[in-house]
């Protein structure tokens, strides 16, 4: 059985977004692990790094937690992404059999991957995605992963969800990857050459 986990942003004594956290890892215990008692996610990592360093908090658990890590954390940017078919791909939940996304990335030639299902775009290999479409940010509604930053910028009504084919993406005009340690820090615009997306900072 593979482990799942959580990759929480901590600063200064602070837990990010953390109550989204805590909802998804019970509702992975309850719907993939069968196990219906919540737990909290506060009561288990209380140990915290004392320097005012941005760390990426990442929780493995199954039906309990079995460990707390703490690691440095930089943001990454990215110049190119290639759009790539997922097929019948499923991750539905946060696992730590990332192999087919960390292998897609390994294999392009480019230093991240857009995946698509169905024509429909969904996430690249760690993050979800959201675009300009001149007038407000949209998500799509097609994401392989139900991301904690994603639903925390829609619930506050600051991105909307919508289907977007590959056909759709040339007329957006930026775009920005989220997870919970990433928010709209890099925006690129970009143009699609080939099934390869080139992006420039803004």
């Amino acid at each position: 059985m593979f482990q799942y986990f959580e990759t929480i942003k901590y600063q200064n004594g602070e837990f990010f977004l953390l109550d989204y956290h805590e909802e998804r890892m019970n509702r992975t215990r309850r719907e993939a692990l069968g196990e219906n008692q919540a737990i909290s996610l506060l009561a288990n990592i209380k140990l915290t790094p004392e320097d005012d360093q941005v760390y990426r908090c990442k929780v493995r658990y199954k039906k309990n937690i079995q460990t707390v890590d703490y690691f440095p954390y930089s943001l990454a940017a990215h110049k190119t992404m290639e759009i790539k078919d997922a097929g019948n791909y499923d991750y539905n939940y946060k696992s730590t059999d990332r192999k087919f996304l960390l292998d897609a990335v390994a294999e392009s030639e480019q230093d991240e991957v857009l995946f698509v299902k169905n024509g429909f775009v969904t996430d690249t290999s760690y993050c979800n995605v959201v675009l300009h479409d001149g007038h407000q940010w949209v998500t799509p509604s097609t994401y392989l992963l139900k991301g904690v930053k994603r639903s925390f910028l829609l619930d506050k009504g600051l991105i909307k969800e919508k289907e977007i084919r590959v056909e759709d993406l040339p007329h957006f005009s930026k775009i920005a990857l989220i997870n919970a340690m990433r928010d709209f820090e890099m925006v690129y615009s970009f143009q699609i050459d080939n099934d390869v997306i080139k992006l420039t900072e803004l």
